[in-house]
Formats: structure tokens, sequence, C-alpha cells
């Protein structure tokens, strides 16, 4: 029973990821043409330090990039998983979809992409 209830939890993970890579597609497009009052949202000073305390959390190590298992408690909140079905696969997918320059780190501007895209 606990290993479908995985087995479950994984396949949904999955799709989220899979939505979230469409969906970002999308995303750059749309971004550009979004209404003034949503941007000014998007880059007021207050959602710009709550998204740079959230990396700050995760950040641990303080070393200003994330590595993708770092991603793990901002992927079991979206898909209100449980942790322990997160898996570094699901990390590491998550991470391509904003990882711009490809070094396999999530830096503080990508997060920021990130935060504005959930």
């Amino acid at each position: 029973e606990a290993r479908r209830g995985i087995e479950a939890g994984d396949a949904r993970l999955h799709a989220l990821i899979d939505r979230l890579t469409a969906d970002k597609a999308a995303l750059d497009e749309v971004l550009p043409s979004l209404p003034d009052s949503i941007t000014a949202v998007l880059n007021s000073k207050e959602f710009v330090s709550m998204a740079m305390h959230q990396f700050d959390n995760l950040d641990t190590e303080g070393r200003g990039e994330l590595p993708p298992r770092a991603m793990a408690p901002v992927l079991a909140s979206l898909s209100e998983e449980s942790p322990w079905t997160v898996t570094l696969e699901h990390c590491m997918r998550l991470a391509l979809i904003f990882d711009k320059d490809c070094n396999g780190l999530i830096s503080r501007e990508e997060y920021m992409g990130f935060v504005k895209f959930v």
C-alpha cells in the first residue's frame, strides 16, 4: 500500500513538472503582454524581498546558488506531496526548467524567475 502511494506521488510529481515545462514556454511569450498592474506587483520591492528571503532560507550553504536538491521543499509544497516522495530526479527536472545558464545550479536571478512563474 505504501509503495503504491509513493508510485502515485511520483507520477503526480512528473505530471506537475511536465505542466510546468509546457507552461514555462508559454509564459515567456505572455510575460511581455501582462497588464502593468501585474508587472508592478512582480517587480515590487516587497515581492522581490519575499523571494530573496525564500532563496536565502533554501541556500543553507550561503553559496548564492541552489543545487537542484535544495528545490525539494519547494517542489513538495507546490505538489502538496510528502517530502519523502520528492526525488533528486524530480528536483533536477524542475531545475532544468529555470536554469538559464545550464550550469546545474539555480542562481538568485533564476530563482526570481521561478517565483514569478509560480
